[in-house]
């Protein structure tokens, strides 16, 4: 109802009928007519919880010589990876980024940081 309009039969009318039109009175869920509330709730609630949760992840067990024979890391490879940064990779990588974006959560620029 608008501000200064009646609240007349009319109106009530036309909002019970939206209300009833937007109400499901039954479902069948294929063996039984549910028809109270509760039962319409569990229902559906069942149903979502169902089609919205993750299948359990089974898989299937790889063979004890399923790695054997692929290629790995290096040692040369391995340490240049767990070096720490140096402050030149550092000041390479910000000076090389685009100076109006904003990289992470702090929302600062990353011109902010190449000044």
């Amino acid at each position: 109802v608008l501000k200064g309009d009646a609240n007349t039969a009319y109106f009530q009318a036309i909002a019970n009928g939206r209300h009833r039109r937007n109400t499901i009175p039954l479902l069948w869920d294929g063996e039984t007519l549910l028809q109270r509330p509760a039962e319409l709730r569990a229902h559906v609630d069942g149903f979502y919880k169902a089609l919205f949760t993750a299948p359990p992840r089974g898989g299937l067990p790889l063979a004890p010589t399923f790695w054997v024979g692929t290629q790995c890391v290096s040692d040369a490879e391995n340490a240049a990876l767990t070096a720490p940064f140096s402050e030149e990779e550092v000041w390479l990588a910000i000076m090389g980024m685009n100076p109006s974006s904003a990289p992470g959560p702090d929302g600062l620029p990353v011109k902010f940081f190449q000044t």
